[in-house]
């Protein structure tokens, strides 16, 4: 019976189903000057800005459907949208709002690391947002 158990968590293991899925994360984080309550305030609305002029030169512009209710903290969204509005693919970042941290978080799956256009993206948001807001404001984290 322990050698059944033993093979069935090694099988599981190996597999992945153990684990689940990988995922790989990257996202940059600016910090805001004072704790904001709605993705309308005029200091996150700023930084959207900054990040729609980024993602439009990768081909990528904001959901212009707010995000769903249920979709904690969650602000925006960027995508790659045709020309009749359908979305092509889910291709940039999900913008979150944590207090007084905006977080624009990439995920791919299945990945254990980041790609090198997520990388590039990530660095462009980045530098764009350290020019307008500091480098102490902003890092890139994964």
């Amino acid at each position: 019976m322990r050698v059944i158990a033993l093979c069935c968590s090694l099988l599981l293991l190996v597999t992945g189903c153990l684990f689940g899925d990988p995922a790989a994360h990257r996202s940059v984080s600016l910090r805001l000057p004072t704790t904001a309550q709605s993705g309308d305030e005029p200091e996150v609305q700023e930084a959207l800005r900054i990040v729609d002029a980024v993602m439009t030169s990768f081909g990528v512009s904001r959901n212009p459907n707010p995000p769903a209710p249920n979709e904690q903290h969650v602000i925006a969204i960027y995508d790659v949208w045709s020309a009749t509005g359908q979305m092509v693919v889910a291709a940039g970042p999900t913008v979150y709002l944590h207090g007084d941290r905006l977080d624009f978080a990439f995920f791919e799956f299945p990945a254990y690391h980041s790609s090198p256009h997520v990388k590039k993206v990530c660095s462009a948001i980045a530098d764009a947002l350290k020019g307008h807001y500091g480098d102490q404001r902003v890092k890139i984290e994964h």
